[in-house]
């Protein structure tokens, strides 16, 4: 983003190599540093060269994913640019609000998705029914969390290997029990697992106990944290 010409250059480069029929897109971020935030004339740049569509993250390069994204650079690019090219915003969407507010701050014709996808696949099927006007269908119960977390974990074994598998495995069983009650502790036994194996175990106990204690409180299974942490913190201190 220091080299606007230079990336003109790299755009009109892969224009020319591809068929016509293919769109040539470009995602880039608010600017290199906080001083120098140039996405709007940036973006108006790649159109230039070819883009047809364009992705603003609303941090600047320096920042990485610190702090927070900016949705008002993302606003100022749907205005500089011409109203046929889409504008895709991105950036701490992690739930049904975040998207919402996103898509109603900036303009923006779409919202891509990146982190809070991570232990929340259900976040897709849950803006679908509200986009299309139907109820949000809210966040899964701990039985569907278990039965996906599973079915992650088997798709890790069966496609990674050597010691990259286990982290892998680690970083899934904190995110399907990320907002659960004791989901910190969870993280900090999983993160001393020696295998795959006991950190699977880990997590099953886990869920097995948060299931059992669920039931026998008497909650629903898609209890929101709140009501779940209130009830759960209860029943220790009985």
């Amino acid at each position: 983003m220091r080299e606007p010409a230079i990336a003109q250059e790299l755009v009109r480069a892969v224009v020319a190599a591809v068929p016509p029929s293919v769109p040539v897109t470009v995602k880039h971020r608010a600017g290199w540093t906080q001083d120098h935030r140039n996405a709007p004339e940036f973006a108006c740049a790649m159109v230039e060269a070819g883009a047809k569509m364009i992705t603003v993250h609303g941090r600047t390069r320096t920042q990485g994913f610190s702090g927070k994204s900016d949705p008002d650079i993302i606003r100022q690019v749907r205005d500089a640019l011409p109203a046929h090219i889409p504008l895709v915003g991105n950036g701490d969407v992690i739930d049904v609000a975040g998207y919402v507010r996103l898509r109603e701050q900036t303009g923006c014709d779409a919202v891509m998705i990146g982190r809070g996808a991570l232990g929340n696949p259900w976040l897709f099927a849950r803006l679908r029914e509200v986009t299309a006007g139907r109820p949000d269908p809210g966040p899964p119960g701990l039985v569907e969390r278990l039965a996906v977390f599973r079915r992650h974990v088997d798709l890790i074994e069966a496609l990674k290997r050597g010691p990259r598998m286990l982290h892998e495995v680690r970083k899934s069983c904190a995110w399907y029990a990320r907002g659960l009650y004791g989901c910190n502790a969870l993280r900090l036994r999983v993160w001393d697992a020696p295998d795959v194996a006991a950190a699977r175990a880990l997590v099953e106990d886990y869920f097995a106990q948060l299931i059992e204690r669920q039931r026998r409180l008497g909650l629903a299974p898609e209890s929101e944290r709140g009501d779940m942490d209130r009830e759960f913190a209860g029943d220790e201190a009985a």
